[in-house]
């Protein structure tokens, strides 16, 4: 993929100006806010694909996956201030070495269609269920998603909050459970039980005050899924799915396995278009690098034929 920067000097030859030069390059970007590839990605891409209906859906679902990734990034006071730090050690003994500058990038990725539709970069320390919901200057990934979704999600976002803002935003999802979620998720990665049953949970004593405060239902009705993988290991799932003649247990198998579009997303980000090698060291050409090439990165994916129908709606829009 070419630097903003290669992609200026051509526009410039094409019209017939000289090219720009680093100095110029540098203290124009600083004029630019990051959020103006957050709208281009939204006028660009996500209208225009969206627009007509044509699009790949799974059970009548627009499947999409939110995930988080940390980044490692330039090792400054601004950016350390900004973003914070994480410790680091050898690996060999506990003991601290130092500290480095990270975020916590998060996405929202339709993986039949292969489209980011919202992008957020936090603090080092993020947590991952905060930037899906209302991070701080943000609205969430929630609030790009609409009626006819399916959010999928691993096993660090099945918590009550998260399954509470989920119904409460009447939003459809099927995330995997760890082995130290909920109870009867817990007995069913045991090989306990049926392996579908529709259950309802609470939220637990320490949480409660919390859940109240957010004013979160108090009690959910869930389905609990239980897939067998090709590795012998049981996995479930909790859904909101609750028909299971609509939606068979064993068709979780296959839907779940479409979150890894989002895994391979990420790898496309750092290692193709290498995303942690940063073109400045300012906060805000952090947020520059990581919002562009989010928007790269979906349309390096998208079909040639639908390209143009992603550039001109752009181009009519200044």
């Amino acid at each position: 993929m070419k630097s903003l920067q290669n992609v200026a000097n051509e526009a410039m030859t094409w019209l017939g100006l000289s090219p720009v030069t680093a100095s110029a390059y540098s203290q124009a970007r600083y004029k630019l806010k990051h959020t103006a590839f957050i709208e281009l990605n939204q006028a660009a891409v996500v209208e225009t694909l969206y627009g007509d209906g044509d699009y790949q859906r799974f059970w009548g679902f627009r499947v999409l996956a939110v995930d988080g990734s940390k980044l490692v990034l330039p090792d400054n006071e601004a950016v350390r201030e900004e973003f914070g730090t994480i410790a680091w050690t050898s690996g060999k003994t506990a003991e601290i070495q130092g500290e480095r500058p990270y975020a916590l990038a998060s996405v929202l990725y339709d993986v039949l269609n292969r489209v980011a539709l919202d992008a957020t970069l936090g603090k080092a320390k993020s947590y991952e269920i905060d930037l899906a919901v209302y991070p701080r200057g943000h609205k969430g990934h929630l609030a790009h998603t609409r009626a006819g979704d399916l959010l999928t999600m691993d096993r660090n976002y099945p918590s009550y909050r998260m399954l509470a803002e989920l119904s409460r935003h009447r939003r459809d999802f099927a995330i995997r459970c760890s082995a130290a979620s909920f109870a009867e998720a817990r007995q069913m990665l045991k090989g306990e039980g049926e392996d579908s049953q529709v259950v309802t949970l609470t939220p637990c004593a320490g949480q409660m005050s919390f859940i109240r405060e957010l004013r979160l239902p108090l009690s959910l009705t869930v389905r609990l899924v239980r897939v067998l993988l090709s590795t012998g290991d049981y996995e479930v799932l909790v859904t909101s799915l609750l028909d299971g003649y609509l939606y068979p247990t064993q068709g979780f198998l296959a839907l779940y396995h479409l979150r890894w579009g989002i895994e391979t997303f990420y790898g496309l980000l750092k290692t193709r278009l290498e995303l942690e090698n940063f073109t400045g060291t300012g906060a805000e050409a952090v947020r520059h690098d990581c919002m562009d090439a989010g928007g790269r990165a979906t349309q390096e994916q998208l079909p040639e034929t639908f390209m143009p129908l992603c550039i001109y709606p752009a181009w009519n829009r200044c």
